[in-house]
């Protein structure tokens, strides 16, 4: 729950956690109030929730203050005229423990209602982001989880702020407090990861990804030893091609590798959409060398081990980059725990499950349709 744990905090449901009135303080390169709330501390201690929810290891947990810190001052320096009059007319109310009189209620949600629209369009895309290039698959597991639990708390602001915008500001307030004891259905806490995060070009051109899809074709395909040892001389070949090209290109690859990473951080779509178009050219080489084995491996098999290919590694042409990312901030239709949510961040590998590509089979024409009889050799009979 990215997010939720800090921007949702920070702008609409904080003022428990503060502590304190907000005291003005305006400079040229911080937001107005950021200082006099604690903002960083308040950040650092989402991030710090986070890590332990989702037993973050250190690099993944580095990227997540990196990326909470970004999103989070962002927002808050898009909307500061809304955020901070919202922020400490809440703060007022809940540290004084009493609800706004209902005159006050319909002004605090007049402000906060289109404020939370669009907080939550930052929430989905920041969860997208984060999910797609930092979490395991073990860790989405709960992190389906939390997506529906988070769906259901912005039900319930958007019901709290209507019956407030209605002048009856008795229901309560936005956020109540979370439960400490664990949900029905909620998944267990993941293994914390042993492998350090890979940037999408490092991944793409691991010598991991061209061993794996040779394993897996000598264990699909029923090798024989002679054929093993022929597929395992090609992938030797090969792997020395890539190993040359990459230390050829290392300082470019590199900069790709940053540059995704800082978009990521930013939230910059159109910038992470430019480098993916930019991985794809530095890697068709890769690209091609990828194919070459493949084409190479195709040519040990015998007719029935062909069948057998077809039908399982052969089905799609295996793709080393990922396609430019596509952010979606619209509302999903019902978030289950048991529905993973869309991943654009992924990167397809050998044994990922893979879309039929094969054409579209062609309709056949109805002659009574077309408006053309035809005899009974399938002629067009002439008028």
């Amino acid at each position: 729950m990215l997010a939720l744990g800090g921007a949702l905090t920070v702008f609409l449901g904080s003022a428990a956690a503060l502590g304190q009135s907000a005291k003005p303080v305006a400079t040229a390169s911080r937001l107005p109030d950021e200082d006099a709330i604690g903002l960083d501390k308040i950040l650092d201690r989402a991030v710090q929730n986070l890590t332990i929810r989702y037993n973050l290891n250190e690099d993944q947990a580095k990227l997540t203050s990196e990326l909470m810190h970004a999103r989070v001052k962002k927002f808050l320096q898009d909307h500061q005229r809304e955020v901070w009059p919202v922020l400490r007319e809440l703060m007022h109310y809940q540290l004084n423990g009493e609800n706004p009189d209902p005159e006050a209620a319909k002004r605090i949600a007049r402000a906060a209602l289109p404020l939370l629209e669009e907080a939550k369009k930052a929430i989905r895309d920041g969860n997208a982001d984060w999910r797609g290039f930092l979490l395991n698959d073990q860790q989405r597991q709960l992190h389906d989880f939390d997506l529906s639990e988070m769906e259901i708390q912005f039900k319930t602001a958007d019901q709290t702020l209507k019956g407030w915008n209605e002048g009856k500001p008795d229901g309560g307030m936005l956020f109540p407090p979370e439960q400490d004891k664990p949900k029905p259905g909620q998944p267990p806490k993941p293994v914390r990861p042993t492998e350090r995060l890979k940037p999408v070009l490092e991944d793409a051109t691991s010598k991991d990804r061209y061993t794996a899809f040779v394993d897996d074709f000598i264990k699909q395909c029923q090798l024989d030893a002679s054929q093993t040892t022929s597929a395992r001389s090609i992938l030797k070949e090969i792997l020395e091609k890539v190993e040359a090209y990459k230390a050829a290109h290392r300082e470019e690859l590199d900069k790709l590798a940053e540059e995704d990473r800082k978009a990521v951080v930013e939230g910059d779509l159109e910038k992470r959409k430019t480098v993916a178009q930019e991985t794809h050219r530095v890697l068709e080489p890769l690209q091609e060398l990828f194919d070459d084995m493949v084409t190479r491996l195709e040519g040990l098999l015998r007719s029935q081990q062909k069948e057998i290919y077809l039908t399982t590694l052969g089905k799609t042409k295996v793709s080393l980059t990922k396609p430019p990312p596509q952010q979606s901030s619209a509302k999903p239709a019902e978030a289950s725990p048991n529905a993973p949510a869309a991943d654009p961040g992924a990167t397809a590998t050998a044994d990922s499950p893979k879309p039929d590509s094969s054409p579209a089979q062609p309709t056949k024409a109805d002659p009574e349709k077309d408006g053309a009889k035809k005899d009974s050799k399938g002629r067009k009979k002439k008028p």
